[in-house]
């Protein structure tokens, strides 16, 4: 018979950091991504990251990231459901941390402006949500049937002692 493992509440710290960094994806996304450098003509002006094609996306992303948290903690995933759910996250985080990285530079270049609060809190997010998806890859889960119809039945209990006859009464 075949059997599966339950992830028996997966990796805290998995769970944790995937969630932890899809808040502060989406958190990044409605932050600024650009801000006007101190005395020059942008001065006090700044760009929510939702203004930009990268920004929505960050925001999906993140939500998403927050999901596939809640689903590792709220159902009794199997560790193959728990490892799949994981993958999910590091490669969305990977590619948001990835284009993150490249958005920073490309606004480094610009003159007048500096990156604003919202890139490097999607980066940081990103790398938490990147480092927890890893931890959901490489946690052990306990060895469990998938259901209850694939358990072996119970060992039946022992007969009871045999004892001797009670005499009849008169």
């Amino acid at each position: 018979m075949m059997q599966g493992t339950r992830s028996g509440g997966s990796s805290p710290w998995a769970v944790g950091l995937i969630g932890l960094g899809g808040v502060l994806v989406v958190l990044g996304s409605i932050l600024p991504f650009v801000a006007g450098s101190a005395g020059g003509p942008f001065e006090g002006q700044t760009s929510s990251g939702l203004r930009y094609a990268d920004g929505k996306f960050d925001l999906g992303v993140g939500i998403g990231l927050v999901v596939i948290a809640v689903l590792i903690r709220g159902l009794r995933l199997t560790l193959f459901g728990t490892r799949i759910l994981s993958v999910i996250a590091t490669v969305a985080a990977a590619i948001i941390l990835y284009a993150t990285i490249v958005d920073v530079a490309d606004v480094a270049k610009l003159p007048e402006v500096d990156v604003g609060l919202g890139l490097y809190s999607v980066a940081v997010g990103s790398a938490f949500a990147l480092i927890g998806g890893a931890l959901g890859l490489i946690a052990r889960g306990k060895a469990a049937p998938m259901h209850s119809g694939d358990m072996e039945p119970p060992m039946p209990a022992p007969p009871p002692p045999e004892q001797p006859p009670e005499p009849a009464s008169s």
